[in-house]
């Protein structure tokens, strides 16, 4: 829960030899952020949004970045993304949505 809050990530270690390992990954994910507070306006504008993770996280190299959910609404034709480079300048991008044929829109 702390690292969906924190916009970061979980990672377990189950095997005492393991610890170190993943305390390593842990510090190099944390050192290796590429766009830190990521949002996306289409959100904002749908009447109903059930999204996985609640918190989006931050980008970090080596680590994914994947949402999921659902909606109830009409999707924008475009959506914009925004967030924060390390070197704290802005980042904005468009990218246009596609509905795809015989998948519920």
């Amino acid at each position: 829960m702390l690292a969906q809050i924190g916009r970061g990530y979980y990672a377990a270690a189950y095997d005492v030899d393991l610890i170190d390992i993943q305390i390593q990954r842990l510090f190099n994910t944390a050192s290796s952020v590429i766009l830190a507070n990521v949002n996306i306006d289409a959100l904002k504008w749908m009447d109903s949004v059930e999204l996985y993770p609640n918190h989006i996280p931050d980008l970090s190299s080596g680590c994914p970045l994947i949402i999921s959910g659902r909606y109830l609404g009409d999707f924008p034709d475009s959506v914009k993304a925004s967030g924060v480079f390390a070197g704290y300048e802005q980042f904005h991008s468009g990218f246009e949505s596609e509905n795809i044929e015989g998948h519920p829109s």
